[in-house]
């Protein structure tokens, strides 16, 4: 069911991973990490100075990259800071299906497609050559880097020809790669993130930083779902005063619950 967590609670997930250790961290190390069962308490909650509360759902468990670059499990119904790129971020992604089958070690296999866009993307030094409904290839550059290639086939079947070593390998029906989806003998969703904040009645504006870019928010009572990708930031102004949600970390929490 979903998680309820104070403004603050997400200010905690980012306090409690230093951030001088992501520095080194240039993207994805694709050793597979422990579950993580409950990687923040699912909950924080302040005394008198409570502003909003953020409800947060995801009905299947999902990846994400660890303050030591190891991708690591998520269960269900958790959020999640990933640092893919050095620096924590709360990641919110929507639904998407790995289509290739045992992507741990993909072999050459075909998989249907419709006239839109897929984004194929794999970890190694070996090649995917692809025929059918779209021609090129794509081309891995290290054990520990993860390549992708956007492109809208033709409706039909694509054949993804293996040479060489292609490991955690992803083909969505999106315009770019999310984190990764490990598949077996069937194909896997991983189930869209939603989080919604109910403001106090006195905000009246807010700053979002989804990838670095601001956006002013003047329209989100009574409930505000937040956009997919990278948050950043997120401030909100009440009665005058700016809050940064994701970052203050200078409040007391005065519970949290695992």
């Amino acid at each position: 069911m979903p998680k309820l967590l104070s403004v603050f609670g997400l200010a905690l997930m980012l306090a409690l991973a230093p951030a001088a250790a992501h520095a080194a961290h240039q993207g994805y190390i694709k050793t597979e990490g422990t579950t993580v069962t409950r990687p923040y308490g699912n909950k924080a909650s302040l005394s008198s100075d409570l502003l909003a509360d953020f409800t947060f759902a995801r009905a299947s468990s999902a990846t994400r990259v660890n303050e030591s670059g190891v991708i690591e499990t998520v269960l269900a119904d958790f959020p999640r800071i990933d640092y893919t790129d050095g620096e924590g971020v709360v990641l919110l992604e929507p639904a998407s299906t790995n289509l290739y089958l045992n992507s741990a070690i993909l072999v050459t296999q075909n998989v249907t497609t419709t006239a839109t866009p897929y984004t194929v993307s794999f970890y190694g030094t070996g090649t995917v050559t692809f025929s059918g409904t779209h021609t090129g290839s794509l081309v891995g550059t290290g054990a520990n880097d993860r390549v992708s290639l956007t492109f809208t086939p033709t409706a039909g079947t694509l054949t993804s020809t293996v040479s060489g070593t292609v490991e955690e390998a992803q083909i969505e029906n999106l315009s770019y790669a999310t984190s990764r989806i490990r598949t077996l003998g069937t194909t896997v969703t991983r189930l869209e993130d939603v989080v919604s904040v109910t403001p106090p009645i006195e905000a009246t504006k807010a700053i979002i930083t989804i990838d670095n870019v601001d956006t002013e928010i003047f329209d989100f009572l009574p409930i505000y779902t937040l956009p997919n990708g990278n948050i950043n930031k997120f401030l909100m102004n009440v009665g005058g005063t700016t809050y940064d949600i994701l970052t203050d970390f200078n409040r007391r929490i005065t519970k949290m619950s695992s």
